[in-house]
């Protein structure tokens, strides 16, 4: 896939709250208003040419969507003797990608980048040929048969940054390639010039990563593995219906460490059961969380080791073998419909479900929600989906006990979740799930006379968790309208936040102001105002006054301390590779030393990464709002993409700050990773001196991602010498 990472998470009880709520908090958005019924669709012209420009015909096109592996949509399509196709589908969000493959040629995969506002798009696609490398794998001096690849991940001729897993190619028919008795690990049919990033996994062996390695014929690296902890899980594979999970069913293991899936010690692979187990080998290191999925069952329970939910098991630093157990459930189809406050469908609404595999044997509509650490004891994801034009949707589940949430930008929920009692039977349909609108935020900001301020940053703030909350500046009345994407989810429950505030500041000075209110009250929402006064620096860090009473999560601080020791230097004081090797857009510098004299919000992102979107408008407030003040912005576009197609984008997407786009060889995004920018959105913030003033990736309690206006505000205002503006 195109390169689609986490963000980061936060706090670890946020952490557990993205698990349990995350497939709905954080999915994309498929759309605003209910009253878009009619899905668009793509139309994409295909020019397939080889390394020498002649045309490829019959070269096969197949259009994917990713849904955590690339799952194909409709019929392969081929070339003409001009090698070109054109294909059209239907649109719902941007992770659809192409699959372009012909004989002798290296497999391509283009995300295609679509927007229901794009649906005419025209690519030129050029196929290279394989380069017959291979990797050498050995043991105690010894080569490894039957290892395999867990993770590639490199850059193609056009700049896009792949990223392939045996997993999520499995429905391509893409070969995935193992080692052969002479410990020889053949590359997939790869591009020559690619420069690989690569994971090395053997049941029997701990996992290798090599980051880096050109690709070329013959022996392009050679690995060397050693033992581990072995991981044994007896799955009991008989269900009450007759069904039963077969040896030689492939499971996906997923065995996270807090470096989440491109870390070297986490376990992304699947693993074939035998003797009714599953057995892999893992490093002796503390993981926190191991869940396990398969085609046609669900595999409960998940497990989760966090210092609020323990299980002591994943913690491997002891070396010893551990054993877990796992009950398999068949997979059903059950159907739903969801509707706004007058009984029509809602379309593009997100579906997840999650059944009960701990705990009562019933739940009801009315049962009151459990806290975070209680429900992931409690509950194992299940499907998920999408409603279709009339709010109908399908979403596979096993019978019992089934949790239903909607998540759907501009609606709630309230209660968060439905429950449903189902047998199993197809034509027992959850009944319909009616969603509340949600309501857009309008009021003002005076002064203490009452008089209108004007240019004030007006931002939501709360208690609670949520995803890139709205900011704006007021206009010349001193007016705002904040429209939220949905109600926050409490920090400390499954609820809804209901209580929440806007927060109002002055760019120039220290004056701010918090307002609350509850969100359910309609009219306190249409009417809310925010009166300014001075405020000491730091203020804003805090306005609710809740870090003198509520103390920092023990395993987060541990986090945050092993962070401060292997990203030494990304430390405050610190400085910043000074970003030469790429291209420059939306201004005349050459490298970051142009900047010094301006504190500088270094915002790492990526098109295609949601999170980065949601969170580009607080950006461009930071921008707008200290501009004046001796600020600016640089968005690093990590390499993947070529410089024009991130200009576009800039363009289309009110980007009007400095951007730089790395080289395709990744040189400066390498670099930032010594400073812990492994997660995406990210941010540093500099000092006019070019030295680091925060890192997200050292945050104990306050981030640039959740805060940066008011870390900015608080570093231009508690300055001694303010730098002068343009």
């Amino acid at each position: 896939m195109s390169q689609r990472t986490d963000a980061l998470s936060g706090p670890i009880l946020v952490c557990l709250a993205m698990i349990l709520c995350g497939l709905g908090q954080f999915a994309e958005d498929r759309r605003l208003l209910a009253a878009e019924t009619k899905t668009p669709d793509v139309s994409v012209l295909l020019h397939v040419t080889d390394e020498n420009g002649q045309a490829v015909s019959g070269a096969e096109l197949l259009v994917t969507k990713w849904t955590g592996r690339y799952e194909p949509l409709g019929e392969v399509h081929q070339t003409n003797n001009q090698g070109e196709a054109k294909l059209s589908f239907p649109f719902s969000d941007d992770f659809f990608y192409l699959l372009v493959r012909a004989e002798s040629k290296a497999n391509k995969i283009v995300d295609l980048h679509v927007d229901k506002d794009s649906t005419s798009k025209e690519f030129d696609v050029t196929l290279q040929a394989p380069t017959p490398g291979y990797v050498q794998v050995t043991a105690n001096d010894h080569p490894v048969e039957n290892a395999e690849f867990s993770w590639i991940e490199f850059t193609d001729n056009n700049g896009e940054k792949i990223v392939w897993t045996k997993d999520g190619v499995s429905m391509l028919d893409i070969v995935w390639p193992q080692s052969d008795a002479e410990g020889r690990l053949p590359l997939p049919l790869i591009p020559h010039d690619a420069i690989l990033d690569f994971k090395v996994i053997h049941p029997d062996f701990r996992q290798v990563r090599l980051e880096g390695t050109p690709v070329k014929e013959g022996e392009i690296a050679s690995v060397s593995l050693s033992s581990g902890v072995p991981v044994v899980v007896t799955v009991e594979s008989h269900n009450k219906d007759g069904s039963t999970l077969a040896d030689g069913t492939s499971i996906m293991v997923q065995m996270f460490t807090s470096g989440a899936t491109r870390a070297a010690d986490t376990v992304y692979h699947p693993f074939a059961v035998r003797d009714g187990k599953v057995t892999f080998t893992a490093s002796p290191e503390k993981y926190n969380r191991l869940q396990l999925t398969t085609n046609d069952f669900f595999l409960s329970p998940p497990y989760f080791n966090y210092s609020t939910v323990i299980e002591p098991r994943l913690d491997l630093t002891s070396g010893q073998e551990v054993r877990f157990e796992a009950k398999s459930h068949p997979k059903r189809t059950v159907r739903g419909r969801i509707v706004d406050p007058d009984g029509n469908g809602i379309p593009g609404a997100f579906i997840s479900t999650s059944f009960q595999h701990a705990g009562n044997d019933e739940g009801t509509e009315n049962e009151q929600y459990t806290s975070i650490e209680e429900a992931l004891r409690t509950w194992t994801s299940a499907g998920n989906g999408e409603t279709d034009a009339e709010g109908n949707f399908e979403v596979e589940a096993p019978s019992g006990t089934l949790q239903i949430e909607p998540i759907c930008a501009g609606y709630f929920s309230d209660p968060p979740v439905m429950y449903f009692q189902w047998s199993g039977d197809p034509e027992s349909i959850i009944p319909d799930y009616k969603l509340h609108r949600v309501p857009k935020l309008k009021g003002k900001v005076v002064d203490a006379s009452g008089k209108p301020r004007s240019g004030v940053v007006a931002r939501l703030r709360h208690e609670g968790r949520g995803d890139a909350d709205p900011v704006v500046i007021t206009d010349a009345n001193g007016e705002f309208e904040l429209q939220m994407r949905r109600i926050p989810y409490s920090t400390k429950t499954t609820n809804l936040q209901t209580n929440l505030g806007v927060l109002a500041f002055d760019p120039h000075s220290n004056q701010a102001g918090l307002t609350t209110f509850e969100v359910t009250d309609e009219a306190a929402t249409q009417s809310i105002v925010v009166t300014l006064s001075e405020q000491p620096v730091g203020w804003l860090r805090d306005p609710y006054h809740t870090s003198a009473t509520e103390g920092t999560d023990t395993e987060w601080a541990e986090q945050v301390a092993q962070n401060r020791k292997q990203y030494a230097q990304g430390l405050p004081g610190k400085t910043v590779p000074d970003m030469r090797d790429g291209t420059w857009l939306n201004t005349e510098a050459k490298s970051l030393e142009d900047f010094h004299g301006k504190y500088v919000l270094l915002d790492f992102w990526f098109i295609g990464c949601g999170p980065c979107a949601r969170d580009q408008p607080s950006v461009h407030a930071a921008y707008e709002a200290y501009r004046e003040l001796g600020f600016t912005v640089v968005a690093m576009h990590i390499n993947g993409q070529t410089a024009e197609t991130v200009a576009k984008y800039a363009r289309e997407n009110n980007m009007d700050y400095p951007i730089f786009v790395d080289d395709p060889e990744g040189t400066v995004t390498k670099q930032f990773r010594e400073l812990g920018v492994n997660y995406f959105p990210m941010y540093i913030l500099l000092g006019p001196d070019g030295k680091i003033i925060h890192n997200d990736v050292h945050a104990l309690t306050t981030s640039l991602r959740g805060e940066k206006l008011e870390l900015i505000h608080e570093a231009i205002h508690s300055a001694q010498d303010r730098p002068k503006g343009n």
